[in-house]
Formats: structure tokens, sequence, C-alpha cells
């Protein structure tokens, strides 16, 4: 057990906080439960929306293209929780065949990196 926790930090056992968004922190340190909240003039599950002027920043985003295969049926996308990383499946893969299933991922640093920019790591199930 610990006596104090670094930044970013919580609890007894000084737990990792989960990723908060740019305009949150985390309740770290050993009162801190790890959850993120919303810094002051931010409002929303995201801290998307100002309360100054009532913007919401991500309805400011411009829908961008993802990097794919035009050949390829995407099965499923999946966005994480504080919207830096994307993943797309795919049933199949236009190198190894039918039996061969593929996801592409987009990670960026921050959510103002845009998508435009970043190339997709591909992993691909061989079997």
């Amino acid at each position: 057990l610990c006596d104090e926790c670094s930044a970013n930090y919580f609890g007894a056992s000084c737990s990792p906080c989960s990723s908060c968004f740019e305009n949150a922190e985390c309740l770290d340190g050993l009162q801190g439960n790890g959850s993120c909240v919303c810094l002051s003039g931010w409002e929303g599950y995201f801290c998307n929306i100002s309360q100054e002027v009532g913007i919401d920043i991500f309805a400011q985003t411009e829908p961008v293209p993802l990097q794919i295969d035009a050949t390829e049926a995407i099965e499923s996308v999946a966005v994480s929780s504080d919207l830096r990383v994307i993943a797309a499946s795919f049933p199949s893969d236009s190198v190894n065949g039918v039996s061969s299933g593929s996801i592409l991922v987009w990670e960026r640093q921050n959510v103002s990196t845009s998508l435009k920019t970043l190339t997709p790591a591909k992993l691909t199930d061989p079997d």
C-alpha cells in the first residue's frame, strides 16, 4: 500500500487513472477514485461543451474518411471512450484470403490530432 500517490494515480494501491479528456482531470491521490471530472468552464459527458459560449467542440469536428482498402467490407467499428483509438474489423483479408480476418487500428495522442494524418496499424489473423 502507498503513503501517497503520484499525479494521475489513485487509491491505497496507487492504481493508474483512466484516460481523461483534454478538458478534464483525474480525481487522483490516496482519497481519489480515479474518475474524471470536467475542468472549470466545461460540462457534458466528454467535457466537450463550453459553459461560457455553449459550444460543443466535437460538433465542430469534420468527418474524415478512414484509409481503408475499398475492396474490403467493414464488419464493425469500435471507438475508445476517450476518442483516441478507433478500430475497424474485416471478416476477410485482401492479402491472406477469406479465412483470415484483420483489424485496422488508428491511435492518436489526443483528440485534437486529425485522423487524416494517421496511418492505421493492421492486425491480421493468419489462420
